[in-house]
């Protein structure tokens, strides 16, 4: 029933592609998706960790500060997408070319700095310049006590020093003067190097699920 009503909605209004996400544990419902020529994407791993009210002994390291980002940053965060995400499921699907995964990134960064998608992007620089962001949702209009993270990228000349769990610290730190409890951040499976990092500061896996990629190749000639 719902397959049906699918075609219908993406015949009508001349959709080219269907995003679906799936729990991974419905046998079900990935048969089904498999079935229906769904290409299987990515797997969507979500981490969420308890906030520490420890973590406002922030230990700074020498010619690092924090601050919130504005527009005036954003070209030097741009430059970090260059080499980033590279694990992304728009990555693994060839209907999207590089610079249109690009070009999704660059729009998702520039929005949270606007606050028009994230709430906010908090900026870890080493010597006034900015090094390493990451956009949060907070939540500020709603009673909801877990923060989560959208974005989050460091230089790569700045990689594997120390940096993230620096900026993460801060994130947190932010997060528990808001009075949030909970952090979360969504990553995809392939990406180990994140999901490690995330395990080393205390996140752990809260769930697991499935992209598929359906493209409607009759409405993608018209």
């Amino acid at each position: 029933n719902i397959l049906y009503r699918i075609e219908l909605y993406t015949r009508k209004w001349g959709i080219n592609m269907i995003q679906f996400l799936s729990n991974c544990h419905d046998s079900k419902t990935v048969t089904l998706a498999e079935e229906n020529n769904f290409g299987f994407k990515d797997i969507r791993i979500t981490l969420e960790k308890k906030i520490s009210k420890n973590v406002i002994n922030l230990k700074k390291k020498q010619n690092i500060s924090f601050r919130v980002a504005t527009l005036s940053d954003y070209k030097f965060l741009k430059s970090i997408i260059e080499n980033s995400y590279l694990d992304s499921r728009y990555y693994f699907d060839y209907y999207f070319s590089v610079q249109k995964t690009k070009n999704f990134y660059y729009g998702w960064l520039k929005k949270g700095i606007q606050g028009k998608f994230d709430d906010i992007c908090y900026i870890i620089c080493h010597k006034k310049i900015p090094i390493g962001f990451c956009t949060c949702r907070i939540n500020y209009k709603n009673s909801k006590t877990t923060g989560s993270i959208g974005l989050f990228g460091i230089s790569q000349k700045f990689r594997d020093k120390g940096y993230s769990k620096l900026l993460l610290s801060y994130v947190e730190e932010q997060l528990l003067i808001l009075k949030k409890k909970k952090i979360s951040v969504v990553t995809q499976g392939r990406n180990y190097v994140a999901i490690r990092t995330y395990n080393n500061f205390g996140f752990s896996i809260k769930k697991t699920e499935l992209w598929y990629h359906k493209w409607i190749e009759s409405n993608l000639k018209k």
